[in-house]
């Protein structure tokens, strides 16, 4: 899995998790990948539809197994970026769901980032 697939594999679930991927939520997904296009490799559709039907525990060690994957192939700063964009994502619908935050603090966990700390530092609140 490249790094974009796994980028777009988290985002994704972070945005579903509460059941729902709302406009707002839809259109950075989008974003993302037309500022990634040209180094994408794979079917976001067929990719999407294999995620769909995860159960939360399958979500949540789908996300761990993805973040893990994308921690040994990316920056800390890549990380950063992808957690404020995350982070941006989540927030873009005016609510916050409880799996939101969960599975938010499963990639600071995996990646060993306070999420307080990282919220704070970087004015995301």
């Amino acid at each position: 899995m490249n790094n974009v697939k796994s980028a777009f594999t988290m985002l994704y679930l972070l945005s579903s998790c509460d059941g729902e991927v709302s406009p707002s939520e839809l259109d950075l997904i989008i974003k993302y990948l037309e500022e990634n296009e040209d180094i994408i490799d794979f079917d976001h559709h067929q990719l999407t539809g294999s995620l769909l039907f995860l159960s939360e525990g399958e979500i949540k060690l789908k996300l761990e197994e993805t973040a893990l994957e994308y921690k040994g192939n990316s920056s800390e700063e890549e990380r950063s970026e992808l957690l404020k964009f995350g982070f941006k994502l989540i927030i873009s619908d005016k609510k916050i769901a409880t799996e939101e935050i969960r599975l938010f603090n499963i990639l600071g966990r995996v990646w060993n980032i306070d999420i307080d700390e990282f919220i704070k530092v970087n004015h995301l609140y």
